[in-house]
């Protein structure tokens, strides 16, 4: 895990209500490995799942066509392999957060579309812990899209 994924995965766990599994393995039908997320977050008190990218590439463009094919990609084969673990994860909302360099956070959701489902943050968002959400001492780091 590199330096930046690792300070998304501190971001992300870091108030305490998310379990987080990094390099999920997202089977095809098959049973075949046919993603691999760097991470999958499940947020017991939103009950939500989240994937989680983080890329350093200066573009994001190999980012672009996994998540504007998320339902296929990822949530459609999540949600069928959590269900089978527990039927409430049926119930859940799936939700896409992707953490990419600062200066082509604009130009990525802009190519992904910006759909509602979708949270595009600067990797400073994670690196800095003075940025985060702090309320009563405890951090409360948005992973959806202000006002989502």
């Amino acid at each position: 895990m590199e330096l930046y994924e690792e300070a998304v995965m501190w971001y992300v766990v870091s108030g305490g209500q998310r379990f987080v599994c990094p390099q999920f393995s997202v089977l095809s039908d098959t049973g075949g490995e046919w993603s691999c997320p760097d991470f999958v977050a499940l947020d017991f008190q939103a009950k939500t799942v989240y994937v989680v990218e983080a890329t350093t590439d200066s573009t994001g463009n190999d980012l672009v066509k996994k998540v504007r094919n998320r339902e296929s990609q990822w949530f459609s084969k999540l949600k069928a392999y959590l269900s089978m673990q527990d039927p409430s994860f049926g119930a859940w909302q799936y939700r896409a957060a992707v953490f990419v360099r600062s200066e082509i956070v604009e130009s990525f959701d802009k190519k992904i579309g910006s759909p509602a489902d979708v949270a595009v943050f600067p990797f400073e968002t994670a690196l800095f812990g003075w940025r985060w959400n702090w309320k009563n001492g405890r951090s409360n780091n948005a992973l959806e899209r202000t006002g989502a």
